[in-house]
């Protein structure tokens, strides 16, 4: 990534973490050692959700943000990240799998959908 690239995801921090915890654990690792890249994260807001943004607050730097999505919201087992014309879903089950395809067209839709759904969630800030 370089510094003027943006990556969202859109999580359900749960099926993570029961399916695909490794990439949780790798995911913080790089929070460490980033420092320009904006990255937005818009979480289911369950209990896993609430937590994982209590754990992460303090890697955060001023290029990262968290929103949570209601709670009541139905979320699939699966994680969406979308990088420069890269959008990457994982279906998280027993058997993980992601597709990677690069779409301009894809990403653009996919971007709209989620800036749509990051002005429904709410901001979660916790002190330092």
């Amino acid at each position: 990534l370089n510094k003027r690239e943006e990556v969202i995801f859109l999580s359900n921090v749960g099926a993570l973490e029961k399916y695909f915890p490794q990439a949780l654990r790798e995911f913080e690792k790089m929070l460490r050692h980033l420092e320009h890249p904006r990255i937005r994260e818009l979480v289911l807001g369950d209990q896993a959700g609430l937590v994982y943004a209590r754990k992460i607050h303090p890697l955060q730097g001023k290029f990262h943000a968290i929103r949570l999505l209601p709670p009541g919201i139905a979320f699939g087992s699966s994680d969406q990240i979308i990088f420069g014309n890269t959008l990457t879903i994982f279906s998280l089950k027993e058997e993980v799998f992601a597709v990677v395809m690069e779409s301009p067209e894809l990403v653009q839709t996919y971007r709209a959908l989620f800036e749509w759904a990051w002005k429904q969630g709410k901001e979660v800030t916790f002190p330092r």
